[in-house]
Formats: C-alpha cells, structure tokens, sequence
C-alpha cells in the first residue's frame, strides 16, 4: 500500500492547479487554431476550385460562343456560295441573250432612200431580204454597204436579180456573226 502525503503548501497548490488550467487552455487553443487553419484551407482550396471550375466554365461559354459564330459564318458563306451560283447562272443566260434588234439598227444605218424592204426572215443566223431597189446602182451600193459591215458574211444577190435596169425586186442573203448580236 502506497500512502500519499502531500506536504505541498496550499498557494502552491494553487499555482500548480492554475498551471494545469493554463496548459490545458493554451493545448485546447492549439487544437482550435489548428483545427481553424484546416478549415481556412479547406475553404481556400473551395475558393481556388471554384475559381478554376469558373474559369474553365467561361472558357468554355466563349468557345461555344466562337463555335456559334462560326456556324452561322458558316452558314451565311453557303448561302454566298448558293447566291453566287444563282448570279453565276443569271450571268450565263443574259451573256447568252442575242439581241436582235442590233441587226435592225444596223440595217437602219445601211439602208438608204433608194432600197425599200418588204420582207425579212431569220434562220437561225442567215438572214433573207426582199425588197425593191430604184435601179441596178442602188442595188449594187446597197450589196457594197452590206458587204463592208464587218457583222455580215457570206453576203449573196444572184445575178438574176441585176439584170433588170429599173424597180429591181431583189432578193439578199447574208448570214450574221453571232457577237454583234450580243449587248454592248
């Protein structure tokens, strides 16, 4: 058996309890520091997560945002393409337009007062005059007109049509190039 004698005066008692308090109070404010630095970083990694998950989610919305814009740029250059063809295909059918009334205007400058028209006809690009001429002079000058148009080619009055001096009806053929029927 163990006896315990405690010859410790009593305000020494004291100091030595007081001791023990503050050694607990100072170990219990260690463990709540520590415990209050870990949560400090538990919420600083929240805090930086949150800042890198964020940033990605921007990074994100802005290239789907880019990936948008280019669908619709996308969208907007077919539709160019499309018209284009469009504009392509118009272009063709008016760079294929003959004008006809080109030979008419031509004809106007060629024929003079004493030449008259009575008819005209077209096959495809060979053309065929009927008409009346004074005298053998005007016939023949008309022919020379004819022939010095460079629209005109293969240019034909049978001789049949020269034999007679006076109100010659007459009968000319000539074929025209195809660019002088195009528009200027």
């Amino acid at each position: 058996m163990k006896i315990k004698l405690n010859l410790i005066p009593p305000d020494r008692k004291e100091k030595i309890i007081k001791k023990r308090q503050l050694k607990v109070a100072f170990r219990t404010e260690i463990v709540l520091t520590i415990i209050l630095i870990s949560f400090f970083a538990v919420l600083l990694s929240f805090k930086y997560t949150l800042n890198y998950t964020f940033a990605s989610y921007i990074a994100f919305q802005k290239k789907n945002e880019k990936a948008t814009q280019y669908d619709e740029i996308k969208k907007y250059d077919q539709q160019f393409g499309q018209i284009k063809g469009q504009l392509s295909k118009i272009s063709t059918v008016e760079d294929d337009q003959l004008y006809w009334s080109n030979l008419f205007v031509k004809l106007s400058k060629i024929i003079f007062p004493g030449i008259t028209l009575d008819s005209l006809s077209i096959n495809n690009y060979a053309v065929t005059l009927r008409g009346t001429a004074n005298n053998r002079d005007d016939l023949v000058l008309f022919k020379e007109k004819l022939e010095s148009e460079n629209c005109f080619s293969d240019i034909n009055l049978p001789l049949s049509d020269l034999v007679d001096k006076n109100n010659i009806k007459f009968q000319i053929s000539f074929n025209v190039e195809k660019k002088c029927l195009k528009n200027k």
